[in-house]
């Protein structure tokens, strides 16, 4: 189980990091005006809390999404592109960035909660590029177990290489 939060992860502060079958995870935000020109949310898991800090520091001060992907990667921590088709406001939408950032991403999201024509692209962007989908619930309803997405695989890290490998959505 996980615990997925916007930028904190406060939950395994109060449930503890280290709880059998608990899988830390938070969505990460990072705008990198330079180089993409809008926000990406990112899910990250089996991080620990120093893992967290450095991220948070590579995101809100550095902005540099290189640094973030190769962080990751060297970490190896297992990570989702979340709703590619996901614009902040008072973003500048560089949509031309998408299959470029798709490429980076061993597994890209399918937002059940999110417009069917957006998740078709995504699909077909992530078929395209080999990649995984998981289809996720993304609720945003501030209430903790209200929604939940359950997966086949007997791990984590199975649920996301099976994912990656078959390019199918679980």
């Amino acid at each position: 189980m996980t615990f997925i939060d916007h930028d904190t992860v406060k939950a395994y502060d109060l449930l503890g990091w280290d709880r059998e079958g608990l899988v830390p995870g938070v969505e990460i935000a990072i705008k990198d005006s330079e180089k993409i020109g809008h926000t990406l949310h990112v899910n990250v898991f089996e991080l620990d809390s120093e893992e967290f800090e450095e991220l948070e520091a590579i995101a809100n001060q550095e902005h540099d999404f290189k640094s973030f992907i190769r962080y990751l990667r060297t970490h190896n921590l297992p990570h989702i592109y979340n709703h590619p088709f996901w614009f902040a406001i008072g973003d500048r939408p560089n949509l031309w960035a998408v299959p470029e950032l798709i490429k980076q991403f061993p597994v890209v999201e399918y937002n059940v909660q999110d417009l069917t024509e957006k998740n078709l692209i995504t699909e077909t962007l992530a078929r395209k590029y080999g990649k995984g989908v998981a289809a996720t619930t993304d609720s945003h309803t501030g209430g903790m177990g209200a929604v939940y997405t359950l997966a086949k695989g007997e791990t984590f890290r199975e649920f996301l290489i099976t994912s990656k490998r078959e390019g199918r959505i679980l």
